[in-house]
This record gives structure tokens, sequence and C-alpha cells, in this order.
């Protein structure tokens, strides 16, 4: 089966969630011989590459964008894009389409050379909604930007012949706010098994190469205000001055990483609290199996959250805020991963409940992480997507 993927993020440059899931994807669909195009935007302040051959021999294909999201950047980006895809169309026709963020697919969908193949649309967050959360500190550019998102969405939602969704808290979400309750599936999002895994055997090598000297913490997050990373540093302040040995490690970059430094030198954390910047995806797996425990401080909008389930994977527990579907992915391994609010106080009781249950049975914990994890695998939810894809009829 040949199968378009249009999206706004990158497979072949992996930064976050939504590039990985969209790899994960791929990956597994072009292994199972089926013949993959991603149509894509590249990322910004990157040299052009018009198209990128993946090891799995998926093309992708870059729409140069500078950056911007102003009316005559989307224009502009969306018209090259309608462009690109007609050179394609005259050699390459795909029998699916998969819509993945509404930028880029809003210019593209009306081509006609696309009229009546069946398409779906996978949903892992509101484009919307996080667009709303930016910190480029210009409030009307957000209030406008965030309506006219909101009205793309909805067009794609509307006529969807099917959305994918990661959570049944996005279930939930659609139908709330889009009124979409037929045609939803959900599909757990994964880890890649063979990298994610328990390596208790290689926790001190590791641990040694991170510096982790004593019961360590860790967070992978876009430095965002959504993500709550500040909230982290305010909790693990307050859990510090009862136990001034431990440290908390912050992967990731992003707007606030100013902001966050300046908050860790305010409190007099300098040598507890390190950032680590971002962080090479070959390089995660050690870091997750590493740590003690891993924090994720959400504040809004946790569509499924891939970094809990990898974390798990590595046999590392995990504490998180009750966000999104943190209740169903960190809460369906223990119900008291979750922490009761989003104050630091009741974060830090979760942070220290973690160094207690770690005292009396790290081996079990850890165990038990690791198991819960494993179930999450990007096999299952190819199988479920190639399943998917494959009945679609086309709307009528």
């Amino acid at each position: 089966m040949r199968i378009l993927f249009i999206a706004d993020v990158c497979a072949s440059v992996v930064t976050g969630g939504g590039p990985r899931a969209l790899r994960a994807q791929v990956d597994g669909l072009s292994r199972r011989g089926h013949e993959v195009v991603i149509l894509t935007k590249s990322l910004p302040g990157k040299s052009e590459t018009p198209e990128v051959t993946l090891p799995c021999g998926a093309r992708e294909i870059q729409v140069p964008w500078g950056g911007g999201r102003g009316a005559r950047d989307v224009l502009t980006l969306r018209a090259d894009a309608r462009q690109r895809l007609g050179l394609l169309l005259d050699t390459w026709k795909p029998e699916r389409i998969v819509v993945q963020q509404p930028l880029l697919a809003g210019g593209v969908m009306s081509h006609p050379g696309l009229a009546g193949i069946p398409w779906l649309y996978v949903c892992y967050s509101f484009a919307f909604e996080e667009y709303a959360t930016r910190d480029d500190g210009i409030a009307l550019k957000r209030t406008v930007g965030s309506w006219w998102l909101r009205r793309e969405e909805a067009r794609f939602y509307k006529e969807a012949e099917k959305v994918v969704v990661l959570s049944d808290f996005t279930t939930r979400r659609l139908a709330e706010v889009f009124g979409r309750g037929n045609g939803v599936v959900k599909i757990s999002g994964g880890v890649a098994g063979e990298r994610f895994r328990a390596m208790e055997d290689q926790r001190p090598q590791l641990r040694a190469r991170w510096g982790m000297k004593s019961p360590t913490f860790l967070t992978v997050r876009n430095l965002v205000a959504r993500t709550g990373v500040d909230l982290l540093v305010d909790a693990f302040a307050l859990l510090h001055g009862r136990h001034p040995g431990i440290q908390l490690l912050i992967a990731g970059t992003g707007a606030l990483e100013g902001q966050i430094r300046a908050q860790i030198a305010a409190k007099g954390l300098e040598d507890s609290v390190r950032m680590l910047g971002f962080v090479e995806e070959d390089d995660l797996p050690g870091l997750y199996a590493a740590a003690d425990c891993f924090v994720l401080p959400t504040r809004f909008m946790e569509g499924f959250g891939l970094v809990t389930v990898e974390a798990l994977a590595c046999g590392t527990p995990v504490v998180a805020t009750p966000v999104g579907a943190n209740h169903e992915v960190a809460g369906g391994w223990r119900n008291d991963a979750v922490v009761d609010s989003l104050e630091p106080t009741s974060l830090a009781s979760g942070m220290e409940r973690v160094l207690r249950v770690l005292e009396r049975d790290e081996t079990g914990v850890r165990a038990s992480a690791a198991s819960y994890g494993a179930k999450f695998t990007w096999r299952r939810h190819v199988d479920k997507l190639e399943e998917t894809l494959m009945a679609l009829q086309g709307v009528q």
C-alpha cells in the first residue's frame, strides 16, 4: 500500500514526542512492505534538504520553512507544499493518507490529485492549545493564531473518516471541544523495546557517566510553560531542604531555559540541579535507566506522555501531576504515581514517597516499572494503525 504522511514535524530528526511517534509509525509500516512518503516542513534554521531517505526506506520531502508563523509565512509554506505535492503526484499516487497536525495539511489536502483517497487524522494534542501557550510574549498574535488553528483543526476533525488518538483523555477532549465522538480510534503510544529497557547490570556505569552520585530525579521536557519544569524546580527545592544530598537533572531546551536557570540560582540549587540541554535519542535510554525517579510535572495538556512509558520501560519509577493522560498512563502503573494537585508541596510529597519506597524495595519497584512500561510497544501501535488504514473506505 502506498501511504502519504502529511505532518508538521520531521521523522528524520527526532526532537520530541510527535516526531518520535511519526518515526515509529513510518518505520513500522515501511518494514511491513508499505511504500511510505512523508511531506513535511523543514526544521527552522536547518540547511535545506529537499528529500531524505530514512533507514527504513521511507522518503521524507521537506518543504523549506524559515520558522515564521505569520499569515504571509503560512501562505508561502502552503503554496510551496502544494507545488511540491504536485511534483510528487506526477510519478507517485498514494492509496491512503495520514494527516498529522494542520499547518501544512491545510494547504495541500484540497489538491485535486488527492481527491477520493481515503484518509485519517492523528491527534496527539490540539494545535490551537499548543500555540496558545507559546512563550513569545506577543499576546495578540497568540490569540489570533490560536483562533485560526482551532478553525483549521475543526475542519479536519469534521471531515476525517477516522481520528486516531493515543489516550482516553484525548477521546473525551475531542468530543468536548470539537463534538467528534464517532470514528475515533484509540491506539496507545509505545516504546522501542529493543532500546528502552531495564539495564540494572549497567546502572553503576550509567550513573557514573551522568554524574549521579546520590538519589537523582530526572525530567525530559521541552522548556515551555505547559510542561511545568518551573513547578518541578519549586518542588525539588522543598524536598532538598529535607534531603540535602538529592540531585535533579533536567534534559531539554526551550523558551524558558533562561528563566529556569535564574530560578535555580535564586534558590541556591546550582550544585544540586543540572541542565543537560538537548539529549540525543541514542543517549536517552541510558539516562532514563540511570535515574532513581522520573518526574512528569505537566501543568496542562498531556495527550499521552511518551517519556512516561519510556522511563518506566527502563525500570525507573515515575511521579506525575494530575493532568491529562497522566492518570491513565502513569496512574495505570500505580495509583500513587499521580500526585494530588499542581502545588509544589504535593509534587514534593510524591517525590519523597518514591525515595521511601526505593529504600524498602528498589529491586521490586524497578522490576514492576519495567514490566508495565514494556507493555507499550510500537509494534502493537503499528498493528492497529495498519488495520485502521486498510479498513478506510473513503468519505462518501
